[in-house]
């Protein structure tokens, strides 16, 4: 996983352009540097020219309601999105990157910053393929409303002191880094780009 934190972020637009140039700046990179090695490992008819388009935004009402009128897929606002209705959405969207924006506080953690009674300042990215390849958010930087949402027995005292001497706003992602070459390379099985995978019963060495 490769988390970045960034101070001085008040603009959840300005977290999804710097997520969105870090994905297509790297891939152009690596595409410039190791384009023969790319070919040798990756899937034939790779197609990277959603690097040359901007990423598609919906907030998540509006995921909802594309799968639930137009894909004929009945989702419903609580319990999130399925990796299923991810892929719908990419393809919905032609096979293009597509962030999905102010989810209900209820489907993420709680030092993200709200924006009403009911929503948070996050995102996920979903790519083709894959879904989900990025999550973040905007942080909540204000003391007292962090410390309602958390119990005085808990053992977050270091999170909150993190705000209670003061601080600035601040935003970050977290970017699966095993899903970013499954996007680079096609790979389907996320297994694949692990040099030891592991799973339930399984741990090989």
């Amino acid at each position: 996983m490769l988390e970045i934190e960034k101070g001085f972020l008040e603009n959840l637009s300005e977290l999804l352009q710097t997520t969105e140039d870090i994905i297509k700046k790297v891939t152009v990179s690596l595409l410039d540097t190791y384009m023969d090695d790319i070919n040798v490992c990756a899937n034939e008819n790779m197609d990277f020219s959603w690097i040359d388009k901007p990423f598609n935004i919906i907030t998540f009402t509006e995921a909802v309601d594309i799968l639930n009128t137009k894909l004929n897929k009945p989702t419903s606002s609580k319990g999130g999105l399925l990796k299923e209705h991810e892929l719908l959405l990419t393809e919905y969207f032609n096979n293009r990157p597509v962030f999905v924006i102010n989810w209900p506080k209820d489907e993420k953690p709680f030092y993200m910053k709200e924006i009403d009674d009911s929503n948070v300042a996050a995102f996920d990215l979903l790519v083709p393929k894959i879904g989900e390849l990025v999550g973040g958010s905007l942080r909540e930087n204000d003391f007292n409303k962090l410390k309602s949402k958390i119990p005085d027995n808990s053992n977050l005292s270091w999170y909150l002191d993190l705000r209670k001497f003061g601080s600035v706003p601040t935003g970050g992602f977290g970017l699966g880094f095993e899903r970013y070459i499954q996007l680079i390379l096609g790979i389907d099985n996320i297994k694949d780009t692990i040099p030891f995978p592991r799973w339930p019963h399984n741990c090989e060495l």
